[in-house]
Parts: structure tokens; C-alpha cells; sequence
């Protein structure tokens, strides 16, 4: 029995609309999870593991935020490129901010064993 669960999206930033869902278990690593398809234009992720190579399909860029360590602060650069990134996931933020409006946070009762 797992305790948490995380949910694996895919949305249009354009239209906004969630496409796919997948749920798994919370141990899985962001980089096991693989959504991407062939003819997709990008991967938005949210922080880049420490020498960690995420999974996704040939040819569609890997545009990951990418985390600071102890004693390695991020260059300008890389600081820049999360800012860029940033801007274009919270457009894809939107139908989870929608859905935890909706549903009061994400609270729910589990009522019923199976």
C-alpha cells in the first residue's frame, strides 16, 4: 500500500488544457516519469537531480529548472534560463490552481476500504 501519490500532466500552454494524466507513487523520481512524445515541442520539469539524465523522446529539448547545491550558487546564466523557464510553466500552473480551487485543496475523505 502506498501512503502518496503524485500526478504526471501534460498540457497545451497555448490553450491551457490538461491533455494526459498519469498518477504514481511518490517514489518515483520526476525523471522516471516520461510523458513526452515524439512531435512535442518541449519538456518543463521542475528541478534537474544531481547527475540525473530525465527520460524523453528523441529530439524534444529538456527544459528543466535547474538547483543550486551547498557552497554552488547558480550563474547568471543558468539563473536567467530558470527565469525564462519559470515564466512559460506558470501558464501551464493555471489547471492545477483551477482544480485545487474547485476541489478545496486537494482535501478528500477516503470513506471506504476495498
Amino acid at each position: 500500500m502506498h501512503y502518496s501519490y503524485k500526478g504526471h500532466t501534460k498540457s497545451d500552454i497555448d490553450l491551457q488544457p490538461i491533455h494526459e494524466f498519469d498518477l504514481s507513487t511518490a517514489s518515483l523520481h520526476d525523471s522516471q516519469a516520461d510523458p513526452s512524445k515524439d512531435g512535442d515541442t518541449a519538456i518543463y520539469r521542475e528541478l534537474k537531480g544531481y547527475a540525473v539524465v530525465p527520460l524523453g523522446a528523441e529530439g524534444v529539448p529538456d527544459l528543466t529548472i535547474e538547483k543550486t547545491y551547498q557552497n554552488r550558487p547558480l550563474k547568471e546564466r543558468q539563473k536567467l534560463r530558470n527565469k525564462t523557464i519559470a515564466g512559460i510553466r506558470s501558464v501551464g500552473e493555471r489547471p492545477h490552481a483551477a482544480m485545487k480551487r474547485v476541489f478545496k485543496s486537494g482535501e478528500h475523505a477516503l470513506k471506504h476500504f476495498i
